[in-house]
């Protein structure tokens, strides 16, 4: 019979039963030290009796059986730390899969502590000679014998550090992040290909000089003359000649009248002739392909990086 290797723990009302080895398995706790000495046996019920909370204990008491402790999601955070507490175990031990469920109350502690703290704060901050112990003035705030940078520095910190304290930090505050915000757009955007403004190396330049034909025109008429008067005398001897000059000379009108228009003569053949050179350059345009490096952010981005700028470094010297 295993009967005198059991006991009977009964929590809060509830009974449970197992072996004295299974509480031996971790040493120094409550449950490792029963002995019938204690005053909460009970030697008629053959039982150990403790007013605790019996939904933990059940937990507590699967620990020593499986050696895997694991977190009720029935019981607050602070209530499981004072029963593993009373029953000498180590919060620690809560198995990883139940841990951010576990420290999750610890958290949320921590955070209440520094609301809590940033609300007394704020009322010191309010109270003047509070705010004077803080640069270590107070003892010129009770004589009274405050200079006018004593009396301004604190409220200039207030202003800028406290956004809290009144109306004016909250304006502050806003501003601060809208001109960090704005630089911050302003940095990614200038470096858009698209939002950048291309600087011109070179440009084409159209050089036109003159250059007379006069002389390859007189020519032709002269030699159109000579013919006709050879023509007259034999026309056909020289009639193959003629068709042959008189494609000359229609080829050399065309010419001719090329340059009156490109040139703006008006055909009259009158004035020089003008024969236009070109000399190609470099226009940097998109069309050709352009070299980054030659490229600038707009100048608006500049402006807006500099007001930014103007108010970031007022907001250093003040703070």
């Amino acid at each position: 019979m295993d009967t005198e290797y059991r006991m009977i723990l009964n929590v809060g009302g509830v009974r449970h039963e197992t072996y004295k080895h299974t509480l031996k398995k971790i040493p120094a706790t409550r449950l490792s030290r029963l002995t019938t000495n204690l005053a909460n046996y009970d030697p008629v019920l053959n039982e150990y009796f403790f007013d605790r909370h019996p939904g933990v204990f059940a937990l507590v008491l699967n620990y020593y059986r499986t050696g895997t402790l694991h977190y009720p999601l029935d019981v607050c955070g602070p209530l499981f730390e004072e029963e593993l507490k009373y029953w000498g175990l180590d919060p620690n031990e809560v198995e990883p899969c139940c841990w951010m469920t576990y420290t999750q109350h610890r958290d949320t502690q921590e955070v209440l502590s520094t609301l809590e703290k940033l609300d007394v704060d704020v009322e010191k901050l309010n109270n003047q000679e509070e705010l004077y112990k803080t640069f270590g003035w107070e003892d010129d705030f009770h004589n009274q014998s405050l200079s006018t940078w004593q009396k301004v520095k604190p409220k200039l910190w207030r202003l800028f550090d406290e956004p809290g304290s009144s109306t004016g930090a909250k304006v502050i505050a806003v501003i601060s992040v809208f001109f960090l915000i704005a630089a911050i757009v302003v940095f990614c955007l200038k470096t858009h290909p698209g939002l950048r403004v291309y600087e011109i190396d070179s440009i084409t330049v159209n050089i036109s000089q003159p250059t007379h034909h006069h002389n390859s025109k007189d020519s032709s008429r002269g030699n159109k003359g000579n013919n006709n008067e050879a023509n007259r005398n034999n026309n056909e001897a020289n009639s193959n000649n003629n068709n042959n000059r008189r494609k000359q000379q229609q080829h050399h009108r065309g010419e001719d009248d090329d340059d009156d228009e490109d040139d703006g003569g008006g055909g009259t053949g009158d004035g020089p002739r003008w024969r236009r050179q070109t000399t190609m350059c470099k226009y940097r345009t998109e069309a050709i392909g352009i070299d980054q490096k030659s490229s600038k952010p707009h100048p608006s981005f500049m402006i807006v990086e500099t007001v930014c700028n103007f108010w970031f470094t007022i907001e250093i010297i003040i703070r």
